[in-house]
């Protein structure tokens, strides 16, 4: 079995040597000096397991390396994944093979020594570090770390975690317990992605449950990536500021839920972790930032580095200046007891003062100007861009988000002729505009890129259908040479292609009300009908990163929330409005989706209407009647002299009864 899947060394090749002797060739036999990460399985003795986690098992073994000259025992870390079919081994295989050549020479990230196949499970074999932080928080009173050491470490990790997501690999799995200790006492990263290598792997059973990471610490579209996805670097975000979280204060996030618990508040309920008060603003603002519902909004790693890297030298900064400060006082004071007892100042021990700036290391003794200052670079506003303007792109301004209003551009299109930037994404830029001769002075955040006609954000349609997935998405890069990254349902990652691949598609905002289309028969989600069987119509409460339409209906009576809420392809859907309604009785049906009380209300009003219109009618109709009789009742003037003046009537008469 491990045979079958030992990876092929290269073949070795000859040539010819020439040295000045065109007649006397040399032939020398040349061999690759490239490492292979395969392992014979023979060469690792399993000894015992020492953690068991989602995606296998980890164990303590020996790895024998035998030469001509010697023999070498390595005490190693064996990760054995869990069992997966026979036909997708290759494919993980050669998934592995790449991940290795990758992780050679970066810093931050564990040493792996190789991959091999031991009794039927892939196994990666790494160099063994005594302990993580998560075991070093463990036995820590209270469980968490100084904040000088949370920024050495957060620095040390993000750094790897920056290197791997440069190659194109995402981990999934960052937490405590993962990142490792080496002997200098520097962390490193102890899962190189596993959960990434796994993608598209299905499990040996339809009875296992996968999970792309550890629920405490996943981020909302790592739950369901091909329906709340895709997954990004991004997403490695949220899990790095949960650990980092955890380390500052001793407790995980969403501690004592289940899993079931923990998925209802991050995706359902979209909540976020909590953050301790008492950080400096730069590490809070930058924490709020990740714990960001869309991932697009999120910094990336080489932001977070670069907060904790100006942190971490101002605390160097205002440890040495306050230090500095503390010795001259304390000497001084010192002195003006020296002249009254004649001690020599020698015999001062200063080292109570070094312990006073490095004891424990709170963020309460942070109380520099320099840590309280607001970092200028934003990174929870969805308006500012991750990709940097240069000279010569074409611009326009930025669309402000769920705008369903056509609106009038600052700037419809122009280029940029010039950079004006205070820090690495922040600034003010040149742009010229057609017909104007000056250029204009503008702000960055307000501004977008667009190539070939397209700009980040922008909803798309590829002009050939693939029914893996939806063929209507959101656009989330583009780069200058036309290559894009666009988030699609059904696809658990970012779509990569060519701009020339894509055509604009009709755009889907919050507030506005769809339903399905009249030819969708069998829709990819769950959809309630009307009483007559139609399709009912909601309204888009939220849109996803890959184009996703959460929408409820205010229109159907709910008694519980989770009921009322629906998802939605957007390729399956049509916008609903009043101005699209073809008669009056479609724009009132419309009307009553707005809201279940609609009908009842309006049936209500109508009956209070007909109420007061019988009363009012009654009442005309019943005084028109009282007046008649009473008109013929009450005898006329002239009738009732003439009566009055005639002579007695015969007995028994009265005098209104008349002549017979």
């Amino acid at each position: 079995m491990a045979g079958k899947f030992a990876v092929v060394q290269p073949d070795p090749f000859e040539y010819e040597l020439f040295d000045g002797d065109p007649d006397h060739l040399v032939t020398v036999v040349a061999t690759s000096n490239q490492k292979t990460p395969w392992i014979d399985p023979a060469t690792v003795k399993l000894r015992h397991r020492i953690g068991r986690g989602a995606f296998g098992e980890t164990w303590l073994a020996t790895y024998h390396q035998s030469t001509e000259d010697y023999d070498e025992y390595h005490e190693v870390a064996v990760k054995m994944l869990h069992p997966v079919k026979e036909d997708h081994m290759r494919v993980l295989l050669n998934k592995l093979d790449d991940l290795f050549s990758k992780c050679q020479g970066v810093e931050g990230v564990c040493l792996l020594q190789g991959i091999s196949v031991i009794s039927g499970k892939i196994c990666i074999i790494m160099k063994f570090y005594e302990g993580s932080i998560g075991d070093k928080m463990a036995r820590l009173k209270g469980g968490k770390l100084s904040l000088s050491n949370v920024f050495r470490y957060v620095i040390d990790l993000a750094q790897g975690i920056s290197e791997l997501h440069s190659k194109g690999n995402l981990v999934l799995n960052l937490k405590p317990f993962n990142f490792l200790l080496n002997e200098t006492d520097q962390a490193v990263l102890g899962d190189v992605g596993i959960p990434f290598l796994l993608l598209g792997i299905p499990l040996p059973s339809s009875n296992l449950v996968r999970r792309l990471g550890t629920p405490n610490y996943m981020a909302p579209e790592q739950w369901q990536p091909e329906v709340r996805g895709p997954i990004s670097f991004e997403t490695d975000s949220w899990g790095f500021a949960c650990s980092i979280v955890e380390m500052l204060t001793g407790v995980p996030s969403w501690c004592g839920r289940s899993v079931e618990e923990i998925y209802d508040a991050v995706v359902k309920r979209q909540e976020k972790p909590r953050i301790p008060s008492g950080l400096p603003p730069p590490v809070e603002n930058v924490l709020h930032g990740c714990f960001e519902y869309d991932f697009r909004s999120r910094p990336l790693m080489t932001d977070i580095l670069q907060v904790f890297k100006r942190l971490d030298f101002s605390l160097c900064v205002y440890s040495v200046l306050s230090f500095r400060v503390q010795i001259v006082a304390f000497l001084v004071k010192n002195f003006m007891l020296q002249l009254a007892t004649w001690l020599p100042v020698d015999t001062v021990d200063l080292s109570n003062w070094q312990n006073a700036i490095d004891n424990d290391g709170g963020w309460t003794d942070l109380g520099s100007r320099i840590l309280v200052e607001r970092s200028s670079v934003g990174y929870t506003g969805r308006f500012l861009s991750k990709d940097d303007l240069q000279v010569g792109d074409m611009v326009r301004s930025r669309k402000l988000p769920n705008n369903r209003k056509p609106e009038i551009m600052d700037i419809p299109e122009g280029s940029v002729v010039g950079l004006e930037r205070n820090t690495e994404r922040d600034g003010f830029v040149m742009v010229r505009l057609h017909g104007i001769h000056d250029p204009l002075r503008v702000h960055v955040s307000s501004l977008e890129r667009v190539t070939f006609g397209l700009a980040a954000g922008d909803w798309v349609r590829l002009k050939e259908e693939d029914k893996r997935h939806s063929p209507v998405g959101i656009l989330h890069s583009i780069h200058r040479d036309g290559s894009v990254a666009i988030g699609f349902i059904g696809l658990e990652t970012l779509w990569k292609g060519k701009s020339s691949e894509l055509q604009m598609a009709e755009s889907y905002h919050v507030g506005q009300f769809v339903r399905l289309k009249a030819n969708v028969l069998s829709p990819r989600f769950e959809w309630p009908r009307k009483r007559g069987g139609a399709w009912a119509t909601g309204r888009i409460c939220w849109v996803l990163p890959n184009g996703c339409l959460m929408v409820k209906f205010p229109g159907r009576l709910s008694f519980r929330e989770q009921c009322n809420s629906f998802l939605a392809d957007p390729a399956e859907v049509e916008i609903v409005s009043f101005s699209t309604c073809p008669d009056m009785v479609k724009k009132y049906e419309h009307l009553e989706d707005f809201h279940w009380a609609v009908r009842p209300l309006l049936i209500a009003l109508g009956l209070f209407t007909a109420m007061k219109m019988g009363l009012s009618v009654g009442r005309k109709i019943g005084g028109s009647v009282v007046k008649e009789e009473k008109s013929s009742v009450i005898p006329k003037e002239g009738q009732h002299i003439e009566n009055q003046t005639a002579g007695n009537t015969g007995p028994g008469k009265h005098p209104f009864w008349g002549k017979r």
